[in-house]
């Protein structure tokens, strides 16, 4: 009796194992990770201990008198990160209902302004770190009408029915692992409003360690095209935020060029700032330090005034700006004195100085960073300066403030301190700053904005902008305005990283995130999305979601499925929600639909026929056609409904395991707060998990697993299941089985061919090949453990593939269009030159056009160091720098049009100069190469005939070639493989901006090309080398179904290159070596590599190449077959 009790358990166990591998996704995860674009292969957890709690307790730090304790109505999660040793690389964030961050604390302390706000009790609604939408059509404040969409929540100023402050509700949040996701529905701001708000925000925060945060926002547009009047989003804040002064005081940009940070002084009133900076004008980063002080004083850079005589602006490098330098240079003795009528109008000492007539600057400087000291370098004198009304009114006339009225400096002190013909010297100090060694700091890493030169759906350049406060607020702006329209259906997303550390660090830690920074517009029904079913069972009140299309609502037998929807936005789906107030629900797509206003004004934060302070709550389902789902319209929407409590959609962190498994023993009691660590948990589990053991247990079960063993267990099991069968076993057994079953026996129903469960899958990578898949599906089976086959076995059954040749077929068939889609999207190559002659590029490369005109004098612009001084000349390759800068972001397509670039059967092109356009008067290239001899058959285009040769070493030789220099690039036979893709850039880089933009280099050899396929060039003895490389984001998603498919998009591409690495046993920046390891990589054939030795033969072996020539020529020559440089002793005869 026992081993048929035995066998029927292991059926059973089986059937569990086979239909329910792991927890089906929760609805919030599907939701959110479909809406989010993919995680920074760069930000892995660490060292750091993440843990999120949702139970609330009141926060510690610091707020306003003035704000009252409405902390509890606004918190959702607390999320920390903790580094074992360094604590300046340990931060805490609160995250409120709008899942946007309304406390972060760090080594500074509290980051979040304190919440002022006396007139419209709006604390944590404004000044936290939040994303913005604004439709710039309807926001008429002169009207008053007010359309800006905050993420946080409305503002207190609807009487009573906001006497408590409405913050945006939670539609879906989700944490596991090193990160936290959160959905919610963004109000308009200004209440009460006739406007109706379309905006999803979602964000995620990642724990990247080492006191690194990723940062992503996503930001939907729930409106669709065809509704009555949709909404278009024409201005974001993303983020929205700012800083505590009092906590971090200084404010450093990133130099573009060098990477280093640059403090910002004045910091000037946010509104009336001069300086907007564009992100591709940083180094892709702002941070924000506690005090810095500077030995030197920190002295004012030197200001310009504009042509006006009202504006201070930075003085350009280059001084071609029509600016005028500002001197302030005392113009008497004892002249300085008191404004009676500003020191009234103001409530400060006023002092008056007189300077030596410069340029008019009406303008002053007020707010933090304008306390400043007037330093005389003569005596090393003083005074200090509140602030600054008018830094030269008339030219002539200097208004500060002092604290003259509370003992400080007056107009006596400065007459003591400056005489006439005295400069003052204008120095920022900030009273208590620190050393730099002693600040930390927090930085925000926003990148380059590559988008914007990239992307059509960018409007203009992203910029940032920031600035100081007036009154009680203790709070500097800074926000980011990307310049995108979303329009209905559309989503943008945003991935951009947070730091805290010593300020000291932060220059070389923050650097290599900004690669990572990245922006991206997804169009509604881009992607498929993970299916989502409601089910509900006949007269039943309440109802639930399963995600996947295979599975089922296992809770409730009776359920049927009532509509089917998607995870992610389409054309033709609505965001469907469930919504709840005390005495009623409803579910589908109008947000509004319980509140009791409908028209002017509409109150999304009242709940109809309920007291005004009941507040509805909303859950996002997914994505659904129009009235499908008109059967659930009155039902309650449970998150247990199909799975039970132990695969919850709430952040408590439940008994239901995360897809990853622990690495140790983990206490089965559950807490409220979860966290992701390092080390194993030390209890023992009370509770069975439902990933299977990585080792066999070594007792008897006393309890039924939920999964089979990944081994058998030793003993048979000494009682029956915990839930009989269905249906009788077939047969009976014959005698009883004294051993174990070594495998599970297969469910009589629903067996899947895979233990991946027909889910959909989403991977990224850096390269896309079959290759790289496989790793994935292998690090997803290692992850899981339920697996028994081979990556590539588990590839072939989701895929359906005939075999293992088909299954890479299909990948590598994927990862190809993804590249052709996106090579749909290189600039033309005749875009660089923007020539309306259509044969400007064939006659460029051949050596002629205007571009290859040597330069008759010099030019003193650094920038244009090579080029022609010609003003036509100038203008057009100037033009070159500015494709350079696109190149970074963006492909070059190959100029198939030109006859130089056809048929380059061994994939490679060399470019030969003989002429510079230098700013000396050496014309001449660097001598790189040797030339033998030019072919003219084998480019007529080129050379204008049919046949005839030019020798250039040898007996015949016919040209003085006088200094050559060649460079080429050489690509390999893998269409997938960047150079393969990039060519186009490599040809951009190598012949126009390297050679000609930076070096001069034109002309070319008589009778050839100056660029074309090797096969066409003349014969040398080498070339320098230039590769092409890309720094690339592969997103792969597996949709499965009948006919499943593997969908690749390319969504991020930077182009770099780099002097080639010759292969092994080569040398660098050879064009030869290089090759040779293309040959050794296997992207290039033995055969190829022989050929190409014929047109770049090597050093030494002209006099053979020549030799070997003539004599096809039907010429014979006697030279020995040595070095070239022997040739003077040679003869020439006819072949007979």
């Amino acid at each position: 009796m026992t081993s048929k009790i035995t066998t029927i358990f292991l059926l059973v166990s089986a059937a569990v194992a086979q239909t329910k591998p792991h927890p089906p996704p929760k609805l919030s995860q599907a939701l959110l990770n479909s809406l989010l674009p993919p995680r920074s292969p760069s930000c892995s957890h660490s060292v750091n201990t993440f843990s999120h709690n949702h139970t609330f307790t009141p926060s510690p730090h610091y707020w306003a008198k003035s704000t009252p304790g409405w902390e509890h109505l606004n918190f959702l999660t607390e999320i920390s990160s903790t580094h074992p040793s360094n604590p300046n690389r340990t931060w805490t964030a609160r995250i409120g209902t709008g899942g946007n961050i309304y406390s972060f604390e760090g080594p500074f302390g509290e980051a979040m302004p304190p919440q002022h706000h006396p007139d419209d009790n709006a604390p944590w609604i404004d000044e936290v770190w939040q994303t913005v939408g604004v439709n710039q059509n309807k926001n008429k404040p002169a009207q008053g009408d007010y359309y800006f969409i905050h993420q946080a929540g409305a503002y207190q100023k609807d009487g009573g029915y906001t006497s408590e402050p409405f913050y945006a509700p939670n539609v879906a949040r989700y944490c596991d692992g090193n990160e936290c996701l959160f959905a919610s529905w963004g109000q308009i701001a200004a209440v009460p409003t006739k406007f109706r708000s379309p905006m999803l925000y979602v964000n995620r925060y990642r724990d990247c360690g080492e006191g690194v945060m990723e940062y992503t926002a996503a930001m939907h547009n729930m409106d669709r095209v065809g509704d009555a009047d949709p909404d278009t989003i024409t201005y974001l804040n993303a983020p929205w935020g700012g800083v505590r002064f009092s906590s971090l005081q200084s404010v450093l940009l990133s130099d573009a060029t060098s990477g280093k940070l640059e403090i910002e002084y004045p910091i000037h009133r946010f509104g009336l700032e001069t300086k907007y900076p564009n992100l591709d004008t940083t180094g892709g980063f702002t941070t924000f330090a506690q005090n810095l002080d500077f030995a030197d004083g920190l002295p004012m850079p030197p200001m310009c005034g504009d042509a006006n005589g009202y504006k201070m602006l930075k003085c350009p490098d280059d001084e071609t700006y029509d600016s005028v330098l500002m001197k302030l240079i005392v113009r008497y003795d004892n002249h300085a004195g008191e404004s009676g009528v500003y020191t009234q109008n103001t409530g400060e000492y006023t002092l008056r100085i007189n300077v030596v007539p410069t340029v008019e600057i009406h303008q002053g400087c007020n707010g933090y960073g304008c306390q400043l000291y007037f330093w005389n370098n003569r005596n090393n004198m003083h005074i200090k300066v509140n602030r600054v009304l008018h830094w030269t009114l008339k030219g002539e006339r200097m208004y500060v403030t002092t604290d003259g009225l509370n003992g400080g400096h007056t107009a006596d002190d400065f007459n003591a301190a400056f005489k006439a013909g005295d400069e003052i010297t204008v120095l920022h100090r900030v009273p208590g700053a620190m050393r730099s060694e002693d600040n930390t700091a927090l930085t925000f890493v926003h990148g380059t904005d590559p988008e914007s030169q990239t992307e059509q759906w960018v409007r203009s350049k992203n910029r940032m902008r920031f600035g100081f406060t007036t009154g009680t607020r203790d709070y500097t702006v800074y926000t980011i305005n990307p310049k995108v329209t979303l329009s209905p259906g559309r989503t943008f997303t945003y991935r951009q990283f947070i730091l805290v550390d010593n300020f000291d660090n932060m220059e070389n830690r923050a650097a290599p995130w900004v690669d990572e920074v990245s922006m991206d517009m997804y169009e509604p029904g881009e992607f498929n999305g993970e299916t989502i079913s409601l089910y509900s069972a006949n007269g039943a009140t309440t109802f639930g979601a399963t995600v996947g299309s295979s599975a089922t609502c296992d809770a409730v037998p009776a359920a049927q499925v009532k509509c089917t929807g998607v995870s992610f936005p389409q054309a033709t789906k609505r965001a469907l929600f469930a919504i709840r107030c005390p005495n009623a629900s409803y579910v589908g797509t109008d947000r509004y639909a319980l509140s009791p206003d409908k028209a002017d004004p509409v109150r999304s934060y009242l709940c109809a026929g309920e007291d005004i302070l009941v507040r509805p709550t909303w859950t996002l389902l997914g994505y659904f056609t129009e009235g499908d789902c008109g059967d659930l319209a009155t039902l309650v929407y449970d998150e247990n409904y199909c799975h039970g409590s132990d695969v919850s959609d709430t952040n408590a962190p439940s008994n239901a395991p995360s897809l990853t498994p622990t690495s140790g023993i983990t206490s089965g009691e559950p807490t409220m707060t979860g966290s992701s660590t390092a080390m194993p948990t030390a209890g023992k589990s009370t509770k069975g998990t439902v990933m299977p053991s990585s080792s066999p247990t070594t007792g008897k079960s006393t309890k039924a697993t939920a999964m089979p063993s990944s081994s058998p267990s030793s003993e048979p099991s000494p009682s029956p299941t915990m839930t009989p069968t269905t249906a009788p076993t077939p047969s009976p057994t014959v005698s009883p089985t004294m051993a174990p079953t070594m495998a599970p026996t297969m469910a009589p129903t629903r067996v899947y061919p895979t233990c991946l469960h027909k889910r959909p899958l989403r991977f990224s990578f850096t390269e896309c090949s079959y290759e790289k898949f496989v790793d994935a599906i292998a690090n997803l089976m290692k992850r899981w453990r339920i697996c028994k086959n081979s990556p590539e076995k588990e590839i072939q059954l989701i895929l359906k593939a005939k075999d293992h040749k088909h299954s890479i077929d299909i990948v590598n068939s994927a990862c190809l269009a993804a590249s052709s889609k996106k090579s749909k999207t290189y600039l033309p190559f005749e875009f660089i030159a923007n020539s309306k002659k259509g044969t400007f590029e064939q006659d460029y490369f051949n050596g002629g056009s205007s571009w290859n005109e040597v330069a008759k004098r010099p030019t003193n612009n650094r920038r244009l160091a090579g080029i022609s001084s010609s003003v036509e000349l100038r203008k057009e390759a100037k033009r070159i720098a500015q494709i350079k800068k696109l190149s970074s972001r963006r492909g070059i397509q190959w100029p198939t049009q030109i006859p130089n670039f056809q048929n380059c059967n061994l994939r490679a092109v060399t470019c030969c100069w003989v002429k510079a356009q230098k700013l000396t008067n050496q014309h001449e290239p660097t001598d790189n190469t040797d030339v033998c001899y030019a072919d003219f058959s084998k480019s007529p285009a080129s050379s204008n005939v049919n046949a005839g040769f030019a020798i250039f070493e040898g007996p015949l030789e016919s040209e003085d070639e006088g200094p050559v220099n060649c460079h080429g690039f050489a690509w390999s036979s893998d269409p997938k493989r960047a150079t393969h893709r990039l060519k186009g850039n490599a040809l951009f880089e190598v012949a126009m901006y390297e050679a000609f933009y930076k070096q001069g280099y034109v002309k070319a050899l008589p009778g050839a090309p100056m660029c074309g396929c090797v096969e066409q060039m003349p014969v040398v003895t080498r070339a320098d080398c230039t590769e092409v490389s890309a720094s690339e984001l592969f997103m792969l998603t597996f949709v499965p179904g009948n006919v499943p498919r593997v969908d690749v998009v390319l969504k991020r591409q930077t182009v770099r290159k780099q002097t080639c690495k010759g292969g092994t046993g080569g040398i660098d920046n050879d064009l030869s070596s290089y090759y040779n390891r293309l040959v050794q990589e296997g992207q290039a054939t033995e055969e190829e590599r022989k050929m190409l030795s014929k047109t770049i033969v090597g050093e030494g072996m002209c006099g053979p190449a020549v030799h070997q020539f003539l004599k096809k020529k039907g010429l014979v020559s006697h030279e020995p077959e040595g070095d070239h440089h022997n040739h003077t002793n040679g003869t020439l005869s006819m072949e007979n």
